[in-house]
């Protein structure tokens, strides 16, 4: 027996109301962690107030990799709350890069399979931090160090020869983007690459023709011809 629709409609009414009710409860009673949504903390502490007591554990504990990683976590945390482009979104950004930075170089004689994995996902992240701020000759640089870290992998000369692209590196990204077709020749991608490489691959330089001399000298110096311009390889060095 089918329920008559409008009975439906009131009821939904109400149980709308009542959830509206809740939600209310919840954002009121509820503490709202640091990290927002992304659950990395269940505390109340104001952002501002967690860099500080982390700034303070490193510095009583210089040289700890964990606490440097959380602060640069914390930092890129900060500025996802500050308006994109303003002079604090820039500068919690530019803090969570220093972070970054020291995070990796701390662990960087590390060899074990998870440490490498955890360097290799915040390399990432420290490149799309690098794009946030528009320092992109600087993410060029990350995926440069991925890619010798993992010559096999596609993805990463992928994202190299995007971020190149955006830096105006042509050279790189052409090298990038040939070794990604020798990698993954059947990826969707694979036409447009192809039809970027096609229209940016530099050709060679016309050797121009010899002008006519007006008059034979009795002795004529020869005049060096002009070397043609080798094509430059888009295969990237082994």
């Amino acid at each position: 027996m089918l329920l008559d629709r409008r009975r439906i409609k009131y009821w939904q009414r109400w149980i709308y109301a009542l959830m509206a009710i809740l939600m209310v409860a919840f954002l009121i009673y509820i503490p709202i962690g640091t990290q927002g949504c992304s659950g990395t903390s269940g505390t109340s502490q104001k952002p501002n107030d967690r860099i500080t007591a982390l700034k303070k554990q490193l510095q009583a504990s210089p040289g700890v990799a964990g606490t440097m990683l959380t602060l640069a976590q914390a930092y890129q945390g900060a500025a996802g709350q500050q308006a994109v482009g303003s002079s604090q979104y820039n500068a919690d950004l530019t803090n969570a890069a220093t972070y970054y930075r020291q995070y990796l170089d701390a662990t960087k004689s590390l060899t074990a399979a998870d440490a490498v994995r955890s360097r290799v996902t915040n390399m990432e992240t420290l490149a799309v931090v690098y794009s946030d701020l528009k320092q992109l000759g600087k993410a060029v640089t990350v995926y440069e160090q991925l890619t010798a870290m993992q010559p096999d992998n596609p993805d990463f000369f992928l994202q190299l020869g995007q971020f190149a692209v955006n830096a105006g590196q042509t050279n790189t990204a052409l090298l990038a983007f040939t070794r990604y077709l020798q990698l993954a020749p059947n990826s969707p991608e694979a036409k447009t690459i192809k039809d970027y490489i096609k229209k940016n691959t530099p050709s060679a330089t016309p050797t121009p023709k010899a002008s006519a001399s007006p008059k034979a000298s009795a002795s004529p110096k020869a005049s060096a011809s002009p070397t043609v311009s080798a094509k430059p390889s888009t295969s990237p060095t082994p």
